[in-house]
């Protein structure tokens, strides 16, 4: 009989019983980042083993995000429902059969339809996490628990292109990059133990309502975005890409207007319209969207750029990615937060004039085809710092006007679509790139990654010029 842990109110349960149930949800949180992260150095390799095209290497990055993003809140929702173990270990089962799919991929079709598949199985763990942490812990001990999340997702960030690197270059058994998706199978069983025994079977008490039309809907806007933007130019823009594509905002508003009845009849609406009236957190959301367009777009042409532009091995690129997951580590849990109440809105604008002026040493470096190493450490690590104070600040600046009634629906909300504009990010920057490098030629890789610069720079301008729109008499820029 699988032992159940007590809510915060209770004593009986505390101790080792209630870090061994942290440790387990701690591996979630890993897991998810990992494989995130760990896909960007394997992208160049994978394309030559297995003929992939431009828009399917889009796809495996694109998509994760994209799938993550639009079953992030109806994962949470489902854990409200049928009990956060539950759901959790349903998301574990399904994320380790998808990676064993991944790892076993033949063709390109069956690799992206299982890397979408794994996000949509990521988007049933990860929301269970903060579900669970609520039932652990009481208020004044969750800020210390998720800010050793904080740290974990750091690392994690830091380790998955090095690992990835590493497990390329090793090619154990034979493997090759196969193994970035394989290494999933014993973590994800260990978890799956983990789960059965140390977390507790509970759910909420309030029986929440599924909006499925509303998922079905938002999954619908998402593709007459999305597949368009990806396979439009590797297609040679057929009619019924710039249909679809012009059928997209139509299906926006029809989500809008759905969104503002079903909220009317039983206030069960996976989006919560009234949210976005709220004007900081309208800005938050421009801004999360704009931001993770532009960090996930870069990243997925800067590792093409070193392979393809510069012959770097997948071990180099994986060194040099590292110190910008540290850099982002400091700036969001250090720079952001103590400087934040200061300066207010101005840190965003900070970030990115730091995160913009270190990219475009970064293309000044690969134009010139600079191949050392230790150059790319140190402007990675100050990228990276710049995109952390950005990153720091977002999220408190969009959820500071927000009644706490609605906090788990603006957050959710959040990182759906910021989850949605890094996929976005990829589609058109990386559009914008692989348009300009041909196979081969090293340089014309070299002078994509300069036109790819060009349209992040544009974006972090827009994100900073929004920032300087946000009120300074928010209650989170208030010093203590």
């Amino acid at each position: 009989m699988n032992r159940e842990i007590l809510t915060t109110n209770s004593t009986a349960n505390q101790g080792g019983e209630r870090l061994r149930a942290l440790l387990v949800v701690a591996c979630v949180i890993f897991i998810n980042v990992i494989d995130v992260t760990i896909l960007n150095v394997a992208i160049p390799t994978i394309q030559r083993d297995l003929g992939a095209s431009d828009a399917a290497i889009q796809w495996l990055v694109a998509g994760y995000g994209g799938m993550f993003g639009i079953f992030l809140i109806t994962g949470g929702r489902l854990g409200d429902i049928f009990g956060y173990r539950r759901v959790l270990n349903i998301g574990v089962i399904l994320f380790v059969l998808t990676s064993l799919v991944c790892g076993l991929a033949t063709d390109p079709v069956m690799l992206v339809v299982a890397r979408l598949a794994q996000g949509a199985a990521a988007a049933m763990m990860v929301p269970q996490v903060q579900s669970i942490i609520q039932l652990l812990y009481p208020p004044r001990e969750r800020v210390t628990v998720l800010g050793v999340f904080g740290v974990l997702g750091g690392a994690a960030a830091v380790g998955g292109p090095l690992i990835g690197g590493l497990l390329i270059e090793a090619d154990l058994f034979g493997l090759g990059w196969r193994m970035i998706f394989l290494v999933n199978l014993p973590f994800g069983l260990l978890l799956l133990y983990g789960t059965m025994k140390y977390l507790p079977a509970r759910r909420s008490p309030l029986s929440p309502r599924l909006d499925v039309r509303g998922t079905i809907l938002v999954t619908l806007a998402f593709v007459s975005i999305l597949v368009p933007l990806i396979e439009g130019r590797d297609l040679g823009w057929p009619a019924w890409v710039l249909l679809l594509l012009a059928v997209s905002p139509v299906l926006v508003i029809y989500c809008v207007r759905y969104s503002h009845r079903r909220m009317a009849f039983d206030g069960s609406s996976l989006l919560v319209p009234g949210l976005f009236s709220e004007p900081a957190f309208a800005r938050g959301i421009l801004l999360g969207a704009c931001f993770q367009a532009t960090m996930v777009g870069t990243l997925f042409v800067l590792t093409l750029a070193m392979q393809n532009g510069l012959a770097m091995s997948a071990g180099q690129v994986g060194i040099a990615h590292a110190p910008f997951a540290v850099g982002v580590a400091a700036g969001l849990g250090v720079l952001a937060r103590m400087v934040l109440p200061r300066l207010g809105p101005f840190v965003i604008v900070i970030g990115a004039f730091i995160m913009g002026s270190a990219l475009s040493i970064i293309a000044w470096e690969i134009r010139a085809g600079i191949d050392l190493l230790a150059s790319y450490v140190v402007t990675m690590a100050i990228m990276g710092l710049g995109c952390g104070m950005i990153l720091g600040s977002i999220t408190p600046i969009a959820l500071s006007e927000i009644d706490t009634d609605y906090a788990g629906a603006a957050s959710g909300t959040l990182r759906s679509l910021q989850e949605f504009g890094g996929a976005s990010g990829v589609a058109v920057i990386g559009g914008v790139f692989l348009s300009v490098g041909i196979p081969g030629m090293a340089a014309t890789w070299r002078e994509a990654f300069t036109w790819s610069t060009a349209i992040t720079l544009s974006v972090l301008l827009i994100i900073a010029l929004v920032a300087l729109t946000i009120r300074r008499d928010l209650q989170v820029f208030e010093s203590d």
